[in-house]
C-alpha cells in the first residue's frame, strides 16, 4: 500500500541571466527565459521548485510533543 501526497504544488521556475540583471520568478518562466536568451545570447540558469508534501505538516507524528505542548503542560 502506497500513501498518496496530501498536496503537490504546481512546480515554479526561478530564472536569472549571468549577464545583466534580468530575472524571472513566475510559472511561464521558462518561456520568457528562453526569450530573453534569444534575443541578448546572454547565458541564463533556470531553478525548479516544487514541493510534495505527505501527511499534514501542522501535526506532529504520533508520540511527538510541539513546542505549544510543552508550554501548556509547564505552565499548569
Amino acid at each position: 500500500m502506497s500513501t498518496r501526497p496530501k498536496t503537490v504544488s504546481p512546480p515554479t521556475l526561478t530564472a536569472e541571466c549571468h549577464s545583466c540583471p534580468w530575472a524571472t520568478y513566475a510559472p511561464n518562466g521558462l518561456g520568457n527565459a528562453a526569450r530573453h536568451h534569444d534575443a541578448t545570447g546572454h547565458p541564463i540558469t533556470i531553478t525548479i521548485h516544487r514541493t510534495i508534501t505527505y501527511g499534514n505538516p501542522n501535526t506532529p507524528p504520533p508520540g511527538q510533543t510541539t513546542i505549544l505542548d510543552e508550554l501548556t503542560d509547564t505552565a499548569a
